[in-house]
């Protein structure tokens, strides 16, 4: 889907994401949106904390988080803290992955407990995002434990991932948990990632997005502005 710019999508695709939460608010007393983080989110977190939902019954789940304190900068936590819990969306549940006196690898089989016990369904929407790399979440090109990530759904839904940018250490669902959702959405902005989108079509295309544009357990809805 086409917009204009990028305050036209955020307010579309917020008011789309608000309809699917208190649709299954309404139905199953409950729900649960997965968000990432990064600048592209901005405007959606800004717009979607102003709009009148059923917050205190739904649950925030991160698809990935960089292994850094939340009060870094950098921390997927601190900005879904600071920009999306807030205004009408303040009594949200994020489901907190702060678990750094922990090895790496022993915080994912952490977050993945927690995540199984708090949200053992499907989520009801799971919105990503895309690096100019093709990555999604902390899927990684050349990223040890990528084909896994990719294909196999496991015993742990979060995985210890590696970036090539600093934070290296990173917490990512891996695809397959985030296929078992109600609704799939990618939010992109830009001409440079409106071609990589178009490119990973192509069967050459070895980048961690086309796992995500090819597969067929859910349909993917695509935002995309200049």
């Amino acid at each position: 889907m086409h917009h204009e710019n990028r305050d036209a999508l955020a307010d579309d695709l917020a008011h789309r994401l608000v309809a699917l939460l208190c649709e299954a608010v309404d139905q199953r007393g409950h729900a649960s949106l997965v968000v990432s983080g990064g600048s592209t989110p901005l405007p959606l977190f800004r717009r979607l904390r102003t709009i009148k939902a059923p917050w205190s019954q739904v649950t925030v789940v991160m698809a990935d988080e960089r292994w850094v304190a939340i009060d870094d900068p950098r921390s997927n936590e601190g900005l879904i803290r600071k920009e999306l819990l807030c205004d009408r969306a303040a009594k949200a549940i994020l489901l907190a992955l702060d678990q750094r006196h922990l090895e790496i690898g022993d915080a994912s089989e952490h977050a993945s407990k927690l995540l199984r016990a708090s949200l053992p369904d499907r989520f009801d929407a799971v919105v990503l995002g895309m690096g100019t790399d093709g990555h999604f979440a902390s899927l990684f090109p050349r990223s040890p434990g990528l084909a896994q990530a990719l294909q196999e759904e496991g015993a742990h839904a979060y995985l210890a991932m590696e970036a090539a940018s600093d934070p290296k250490d990173r917490l990512s669902l891996n695809l397959p948990r985030l296929l078992h959702t109600r609704s799939l959405f990618l939010h992109v902005t830009g001409d440079e990632k409106r071609s990589l989108l178009a490119n990973a079509q192509e069967t050459s295309c070895a980048l961690p997005i086309r796992a995500l544009v090819r597969q067929r357990i859910v349909p993917l809805e695509i935002y995309w502005a200049p």
